[in-house]
């Protein structure tokens, strides 16, 4: 026994000194599962028969339409990027997504979709149609790609044509009309699929964003150049025939009959092609957001981004008349937890309150649109305190949830955030710095103190005496608030681009928008913080939580970093959202990401301590690896928590069995 010891002695110092120039790889030591997905702005959309398809966010959703007043969601099914092209045959609806690809869904029964097939894809897709056995993929710089679908379950690639920036693709007869960011309107021979030949193109002046063909005609959405229509009837000899320049940007267009439906900045377009050398303007709906625009008999279905879709009836196209609405949570910047209610920011559209009694489906309890730009809330007791941009402070009472009562208000020239501390408001606006404002009567808040900051303010944090205030280009401040009616600088750290703080204890958490990533600072003397780790990862937001940090990448999702030992933060787990994760909130054992256009996720957190080496999920799976033994080791030396776990002899000696069994 006493020489095994001395064996594991040895083998613990070659491995801790191995592990000093090497980096270490480890499995998560947190599992994110996906729990729910709420919301989310539609990006693509179709209409077959009775049903609309959509694109939420992430969501697959189908919709009954028999009374286009009144759509009615029948089915729906979670995918896993942000959906932006929709086309349906038959028993299946074939979407892309921008990071991921080509998903497959049988809809043959409508209320319960199911993904059939994927076929992966790099680059950015934008958009897709169908013809046949094949589906025809707009990838933006990595051309056109056709998909065997003969077998839904095991899509294959048949061919590809390298284009410039193809942003958007139609399928008539024997060609693939590509709407090319750069190079216009490029026509490709797909009559053998395997071997897509290039036949001709028209250079339009603007930038290419949608095609549609009927007959003879290709109609052309060229963005600030507006709607073009083409002869085509020589596929190889495209020539102009006609130009409509509404103004704006024209991104959107779909044909039918004597009209062409175009999305234009934003409105709903009709423009009457009967004479193509010569269209001309029919009508408008100003829907906002207009994307893709559907036609069925007499009604148009526009997905209109965080607005949900829009369903108009086009019978007299010079009055269009607004007859059914889908309602999404669109887009979500901030979100915050209190009991068993979401409170989610939603910009221009107010905020909205979700019941999570039951995080697997949560549901709606309320939207109340403010007059503002809603960024920010914060929670405490029975009232919401809502950062409403240009609108100022707004205090609401939450005791009932699902009638939010607007009890106060505060005039500010802009409110970028908000955090509460006992009775005061602490609020920050880059034309007023911070602003501390009396809650004591929430129906009657009253300004306390002021302290002018010059700069771009992102985020604020209050701990004890001190309000921790970052600013992008002039780093972290610390004010001493004891006295609110007199805030004074106490100290600073210097780093640019910050994004977000937050404190917890003797630290202070800080993310960089780029750069310099994750610190901690020690701020047990807050007039002199010092740093104290370091983590490169860029991030926008950060909440910490016992042993742990949470952070969110706009561009990568959501990063979890153990930080029980301050001087050696690392990497502990990763979930990549579909959206722009800005911000989030952690609850008991879910978290709940902000994540842009993709609405609100809520993932749920598990695993033991153990599985971080010796889990399903681990480098070695069941057994242990070397590197997994010195990661192991290092974390028992230098006693560094996992899971919240400190670890024993006996926990290394049970990895060392493993590690030895192979």
């Amino acid at each position: 026994m006493q020489h095994l010891l001395i064996i594991i002695k040895i083998f613990i110092v070659t491995s801790v000194i191995c592990l000093m120039g090497t980096g270490v790889a480890a499995a998560d030591e947190l599992n994110m599962t996906l729990e729910a997905h709420f919301g989310g702005s539609i990006s693509a959309s179709t209409v077959l028969g009775h049903y609309a398809f959509i694109g939420q966010g992430q969501d697959f959703v189908v919709l009954n339409i028999n009374d286009p007043s009144e759509p009615i969601e029948v089915g729906r099914v979670v995918t896993n990027g942000l959906i932006c092209g929709i086309a349906v045959a038959g028993d299946y609806a074939y979407l892309v997504e921008h990071d991921y690809g080509l998903v497959i869904v049988d809809i043959n029964n409508p209320a319960s979709p199911v993904v059939t097939g994927y076929y992966g894809m790099e680059g950015y897709v934008k958009d897709i149609a169908v013809s046949g056995n094949h589906v025809y993929v707009a990838n933006d710089n990595n051309g056109l790609m056709i998909v065997d679908i003969s077998n839904p379950a095991l899509p294959v690639l048949a061919g590809h044509y390298d284009a410039r920036s193809a942003d958007a693709v139609t399928v008539s007869g024997n060609y693939a009309y590509l709407g090319d960011f750069f190079d216009g309107l490029v026509i490709v021979d797909i009559n053998n699929p395997t071997s897509p030949v290039f036949i001709s193109e028209y250079d339009a002046e603007g930038m290419a964003h949608d095609v549609t063909v009927l007959g003879n005609y290709a109609y052309f959405a060229d963005g600030w150049n507006g709607l073009l229509i083409i002869n085509i009837s020589d596929p190889a000899l495209p020539v102009f025939v006609g130009h409509y320049e509404p103004g704006g940007w024209t991104t959107s267009v779909t044909v039918s009959g004597d009209y062409a439906y175009v999305a234009n900045s934003g409105e709903l377009l009709i423009v009457d092609i009967s004479n193509p050398a010569s269209p001309i303007y029919a009508g408008y709906y100003d829907t906002e957001n207009a994307g893709d625009i559907t036609i069925l008999d007499d009604h148009a279905y526009v997905a209109n981004g965080d607005n949900g879709l829009v369903i108009i009836n086009i019978t007299n196209p010079a009055s269009l008349v607004l007859v059914g609405h889908y309602d999404t949570a669109g887009y979500v910047w901030d979100v915050t937890v209190s009991n068993d209610y979401v409170y989610i920011t939603k910009g221009d559209d107010g905020f909205l309150i979700l019941n999570i009694s039951n995080p697997a489906s949560p549901e709606l309890v309320e939207y109340y649109d403010t007059e503002g730009y809603t960024i920010d809330i914060a929670v405490s007791g029975d009232y919401a305190y809502i950062a409403d941009g240009w609108n100022g402070l707004l205090i609401f009472n939450i005791s009932n949830p699902a009638l939010p009562v607007l009890v106060g208000h505060y005039a500010a020239t802009y409110v970028d955030g908000v955090t509460v501390s006992g009775d005061y408001a602490y609020v920050i606006s880059d034309s007023n710095g911070l602003i501390i404002i009396n809650i004591s009567n929430p129906a009657l808040p009253v300004l306390a103190g002021h302290y002018d900051i010059v700069g771009e303010i992102e985020d604020i944090a209050i701990s004890g005496d001190y309000a921790y205030i970052v600013i992008y280009y002039n780093g972290l401040e610390i004010i001493d608030i004891s006295d609110p009616a007199l805030p004074v600088l106490a100290g600073h750290y210097y780093v640019e681009k910050i994004a977000a703080v937050t404190v917890s204890g003797n630290y202070a958490y800080i993310v960089n928008y780029c750069c310099n990533g994750f610190l901690i600072l020690n701020i047990s003397n807050p007039i002199s913080p010092v740093l104290a780790g370091h983590y490169p990862e860029c991030a926008n937001s950060v909440v910490v939580t016992g042993d742990y940090a949470y952070i969110t990448d706009s561009m990568n999702g959501l990063y979890v970093i153990n930080i029980s030992n301050s001087s050696f933060p690392e990497f502990a787990g990763h979930y990549d959202s579909a959206g722009s994760a800005v911000g989030l909130t952690v609850s008991d054992n879910y978290i709940y990401v902000a994540d842009g256009s993709n609405g609100l996720v809520i993932l749920s957190v598990s695993g033991n301590w153990s599985d971080r080496w010796m889990g399903e999920g681990s480098d070695g799976g069941g057994a242990v690896t070397t590197a997994e033994l010195q990661d192991a080791i290092h974390h028992w030396l230098e006693n560094i928590t996992v899971r919240g776990h400190l670890m024993s002899i006996a926990d290394i000696q049970k990895i060392i069995s493993v590690w030895l069994l192979g």
